[in-house]
């Protein structure tokens, strides 16, 4: 037969336990709760400011700002730093697209430049992937032609080395 000692030990352990699962499943859960109801907020419930934009002019001071961060973009993606030329493209939006909720709210009494803003919206997503498809694909390249090259034993000059990286 068990000492009442021993029992006791068990059974606090038991409890140890539990309670330790306890506060580990509290804390997953407020953390996943909190970051839930983060992302919704952002989602869901925008903070609109009314800016007095007109809904057409909003629209093209959207593709005005796609047109010049697809401009801005170039000089980096020579470089061949993907993060760069990623932070270049979402810098070269603002200010014109940090008044998107603006231009959505201009645009909600008329079908056509709802229809229009998505479809801008849409184009700014697939530039965005553009840039960064092209950005990873060049360096990837670059990479592998420096490689190859120094498999051949042919010395790069430095600026082509620079260009590489």
């Amino acid at each position: 037969m068990p000492s009442p000692s021993a029992s006791s030990v068990a059974q606090a352990g038991r409890i140890g336990r539990r309670t330790g699962y306890l506060l580990l499943g509290a804390l997953v859960t407020a953390f996943t709760t909190v970051c839930t109801l983060e992302i919704m907020g952002q989602v869901w419930f925008q903070e609109v400011r009314t800016t007095g934009l007109e809904c057409r002019a909003g629209l093209q001071g959207l593709i005005q700002a796609l047109e010049r961060a697809r401009e801005n973009v170039g000089s980096v993606r020579e470089a061949g730093n993907e993060s760069a030329t990623l932070a270049r493209f979402r810098d070269s939006l603002e200010p014109e697209w940090r008044a998107r909720g603006a231009v959505s709210q201009a645009c909600k009494s008329d079908h056509k430049s709802s229809k229009a803003l998505q479809q801008i919206e849409r184009l700014r997503y697939a530039e965005e992937h553009a840039v960064r498809y092209e950005a990873q694909n060049l360096a990837r390249l670059r990479r592998r032609v420096q490689e190859l090259l120094r498999e051949l034993g042919i010395p790069a000059d430095s600026h082509s080395q620079q260009n590489f990286r």
